[in-house]
């Protein structure tokens, strides 16, 4: 079975190698994963990132480089590339309605703080707790 991973917004660069440019994100995080293929998803427009999709070789891979993804929030190239696994048509759905949930509640309790941890909205106590 081979593994995806999907990174978003990966400037596109003329006559640029798919596979070159997530090597060159891979080794930011000091990894260099075997690469079966990958592509740009979408169609090219004026002034749109498409996402990359890279099939990964072995599962491990993915999951090191997920592991590692949140290394690339400190690198001055590539702060705004994000990592994540691919996702069923079912779990993309889901997901979105989550964030719909989790962006309302902020809107609703501005004095809150909520976050989505492992695909459940939390709610942050940042005051004193009775114990």
């Amino acid at each position: 079975k081979q593994w995806y991973q999907r990174r978003v917004r990966l400037p596109e660069e003329e006559n640029e190698t798919v596979t070159d440019r997530a090597l060159t994100v891979f080794e930011e995080l000091d990894e260099k994963p075997p690469i079966s293929s990958s592509c740009r998803l979408g169609t090219a427009a004026e002034g749109k990132t498409r996402p990359i999709r890279v099939t990964l070789e072995s599962r491990d891979s993915v999951l090191t480089l997920l592991k590692k993804a949140r290394q690339l929030r400190s690198s001055e190239i590539y702060s705004r590339v994000y990592l994540c696994p691919d996702r069923t048509f079912e779990e993309r759905r889901e997901r979105r309605e989550t964030l719909q949930t989790l962006e309302k509640l902020r809107r609703d309790n501005p004095e809150r703080q909520f976050e989505l941890k492992r695909g459940v909205i939390q709610f942050m106590c940042n005051g004193p707790t009775n114990s």
